[in-house]
């Protein structure tokens, strides 16, 4: 089956329903004792973290807006470090979506890096709110795993991209 710009759609909308995982935050910031003044910044950092994830996958990656691929990935990581810093530790983490985003974004090996040091930063930020040494670790081990497995979603996208192109190339001989 070939990897039609159809279904390369269709994945990159199945990544911006990855938002249905806000409904724990959104849950928590509309029903737990926080002030109005960190209820209102929780909700709009979630909601510019949410436009920015969206954007990424339906305009920025290979799309018309390319040239913004590090600044959104940057806005992400930035945003998410004071979200994380703001909130108590019970309610988790979102530092997966700038680890996904730096894991598609970039070639292999620049992807691969990227992967790392969000990984690394997000269990800083971890313990710098107070998790554990054995929570953060686990979260760095979750972050690396995901972001490793957006690497290698890519690297499999580009393969079967090649793979059309080989093919396209031999039925014209």
């Amino acid at each position: 089956m070939a990897l039609t710009a159809r279904w390369i759609k269709l994945g990159r909308l199945f990544m911006v329903a990855w938002l249905a995982f806000f409904i724990y935050p959104l849950a928590a910031f509309l029903t737990d004792r926080f002030s109005t003044e960190m209820r209102v910044y929780g909700l709009l950092l979630l909601l510019a973290l949410a436009l920015i994830w969206a954007w990424f996958w339906i305009r920025i990656l290979a799309g018309p807006d390319h040239r913004f691929l590090l600044p959104a990935i940057v806005g992400a990581t930035l945003i998410l470090v004071v979200f994380t810093l703001r909130t108590p530790p019970q309610y988790g983490s979102l530092f997966l979506y700038p680890v996904i985003m730096a894991g598609a974004a970039f070639p292999w090996r620049r992807s691969v890096a990227a992967v790392v040091v969000l990984s690394v930063l997000a269990a800083v930020i971890e313990l710098a709110r107070g998790e554990s040494v054995t929570t953060s670790a686990g979260q760095l081990l979750n972050e690396l795993l995901v972001g490793f497995a957006a690497v290698a979603g890519r690297l499999l996208v580009e393969a079967n991209q090649q793979l059309s192109q080989a093919r396209e190339q031999i039925a014209r001989l």
